[in-house]
């Protein structure tokens, strides 16, 4: 019969062995989604709101019109419109990246209808 020890030795030695070969776990992966922190007054004041799109998934994302701080996550670069078409229709656009603005500019506060961002990590 064997002895508990020499169980239990066996058991430690094989836990170490499927350890040691067991492949890394990545500590960071590729982001599914990407988003952008709106708020309602200017230096991140107010109502925010985190607004998410899939990553290449070119969603217009819509807003209210009462955006006075904005910030896209690290690593996209996100275009503004001042309507609800993501779509420049004369009234230009506005590019940010991250940690984005904490005091929109002149003519972009509370004016902004829609977004849409890119990755800027894919070469």
């Amino acid at each position: 019969m064997l002895s508990i020890s020499f169980l239990q030795s066996t058991f430690v030695l094989l836990l170490a062995l499927a350890l040691a070969s067991a492949s890394p776990t990545p500590r960071f992966s590729k982001r599914d989604n990407s988003g952008v922190y709106v708020c309602s007054d200017v230096n991140w004041g107010g109502d925010c709101v985190h607004y998410v799109q899939a990553v290449g998934g070119n969603d217009c994302i819509k807003l209210d019109g009462t955006a006075s701080s904005i910030g896209p996550d690290p690593g996209f670069s996100c275009t503004f419109y001042k309507n609800v078409f993501c779509d420049d229709l004369g009234d230009g656009t506005l590019n940010l990246e991250y940690p984005g603005d904490s005091s929109m500019p002149d003519g972009w506060n509370d004016a902004v209808y829609s977004f849409v961002c890119v990755d800027n990590t894919q070469g």
